[in-house]
């Protein structure tokens, strides 16, 4: 019972809705088997640890069944099969309670199919209302307008109101117009930022950037939502500007309060994306206003009493370091670490604690953490991997060092597709390097330092982990020996 699917739903229900479930599951209206009702009972009892004793099936079917009652495995897995389904339907209608504007709109629905009119044009002016309210801070405003001036139109031409259908016909084709363009903007920016951080998946995005260059944001002026979403996809744009990030960064800054908080942490990753691979990426005021954007979506994750996204987590504790000091990784560590889902919260801290030996230079608790680190992203090696050739690098371990690179460079070669491409340019750059800086430390020539500072100082040349590459060769650099002066003779 502790590994099914059921036991492993309950555990995401808060403590609230574990006691809505029991009073869901006694209700007469969803469930009529004082049976089903009595187990809820006893798994919600047992909530939120679900210790082995309190689940154990023979143990649950005599709670259930009585004591003394013949254990039948297979009216218990129905009994669980019930449990299950009724936690969905559960679900369900909690979700129409987080968002009674659906629920309105599924009631109106009936009352205009039912014929019931008056009741009905009730029903809608109330939603107008509500909709009114929101003020296109909801993901789904234009989705629900759209809805709502359908019904409205069936609404009138059922009470024959001619000139009010055809105003609203004009409202519901402005409205899917609205939901179109915030849907292709949103969707575009996900999949390009994705091929900038993620895949290297060849998404079809033509049709994409034709029906861009379609729109007027003039026409949308009073449409915040589209505005922002807008920007975003043009900040995706390989060819964006300064000018662009400006213009949504000062549209977010304008629209916020109108805005709801999904997208604006949308808003701050492209903002972010754009940043990292722009020219000012390297500066110390480009990576403040990073993190300052990074903490931005830390704070409305927690307001929005959700999980930290893993890469979110990585990405401060990797680039905060630098900005804030090791006391305030840990911190931000041990603050957030209940933050992480808990299936890959192991894998991922070991991975932060790693790092933060190698930055602190202590290569060989790095290696050791890297070494025995579980599986937490499906490109772990490429996460792991790197950072231990670096420590062997760091520490002279040549034979460890060399059967790494050899093997790292032929999973890249294998697996490059799983990559997005600038990630696996950067990777790919920095083993091409790395030999180099070997071969330099053990036999040191001025041309080949030269070299080699020239390609890792090359603002357009991306290497993983360059800042780390380019200290490196800094340490190696060695001043030129002078020659002695030659007294001439008199």
């Amino acid at each position: 019972m502790k590994k099914s699917k059921l036991i492993a739903l309950l555990q995401t229900f808060s403590d609230k809705e574990i006691k809505r479930f029991v009073e869901f599951a006694q209700s007469p209206w969803f469930n009529k088997s004082k049976n089903l009702c009595r187990f809820c009972e006893l798994l919600a009892k047992a909530y939120p640890h679900f210790e082995e004793s309190s689940i154990e099936k023979a143990h649950l079917y005599a709670q259930v069944f009585g004591v003394g009652k013949p254990y039948h495995d297979a009216t218990l897995r129905n009994l669980v099969s019930d449990a299950m389904s009724l936690a969905n339907r559960f679900l369900v209608q909690l979700n129409l309670e987080l968002a009674p504007i659906e629920a309105h709109l599924y009631l109106a629905r009936e009352l205009v199919m039912r014929d019931t009119l008056n009741l009905a044009e009730k029903e809608l002016q109330d939603i107008d209302r509500q909709l009114c309210q929101l003020n296109h801070s909801q993901g789904f405003y234009y989705q629900w307008r759209v809805l709502y001036y359908r019904l409205t139109d069936y609404l009138y031409y059922k009470q024959q109101k001619i000139d009010l259908r055809n105003q609203t016909l004009q409202q519901k084709l402005n409205n899917i117009f609205c939901n179109f363009w915030l849907d292709l903007f949103n969707l575009y920016s996900v999949l390009v930022n994705l091929n900038k951080t993620t895949t290297a998946y060849p998404f079809q995005l033509n049709e994409a950037r034709a029906a861009l260059k379609l729109f007027n944001p003039v026409q949308y002026e009073q449409q915040p939502q589209i505005i922002v979403a807008y920007y975003m996809a043009c900040l995706s744009d390989k060819t964006a500007g300064w000018d662009v990030f400006l213009d949504l960064h000062n549209a977010l800054k304008r629209h916020r309060r109108q805005l709801g908080s999904d997208i604006v942490i949308r808003a701050n990753v492209f903002m972010a994306n754009y940043l990292v691979h722009s020219a000012h990426a390297g500066s110390s005021e480009t990576k403040q206003i990073l993190l300052d954007l990074y903490l931005d979506n830390v704070a409305l994750h927690e307001q929005r009493k959700e999980n930290i996204p893993a890469w979110l987590f990585d990405v401060i504790t990797d680039m905060s370091f630098g900005l804030k000091g090791e006391h305030w990784v840990q911190q931000f560590i041990n603050r957030y670490e209940s933050h992480l889902l808990p299936d890959v919260r192991a894998g991922w801290l070991m991975y932060a604690r790693a790092r933060l030996y190698f930055y602190q230079a202590n290569y060989p608790d790095a290696i050791a953490l890297l070494a025995n680190n579980q599986p937490f992203h499906e490109q772990h090696y490429f996460y792991t991997r790197p950072l231990m050739l670096y420590a062997y690098f760091a520490t002279a371990n040549y034979d460890a060092f060399i059967a790494l690179l050899d093997t790292l460079k032929h999973t890249l070669t294998r697996r490059k597709n799983e990559l997005a491409p600038p990630k696996y340019t950067a990777l790919k750059n920095s083993l091409a390097i790395l030999p180099k800086l070997y071969k330099l430390r053990q036999h040191y020539t001025p041309a080949l330092f030269n070299t080699l500072h020239t390609q890792l100082h090359n603002p357009q040349t991306p290497f993983h982990y360059k800042t780390w590459l380019q200290q490196q060769l800094a340490a190696m650099k060695q001043q030129p020996k002078t020659t002695p002066a030659v007294k001439l003779r008199k």
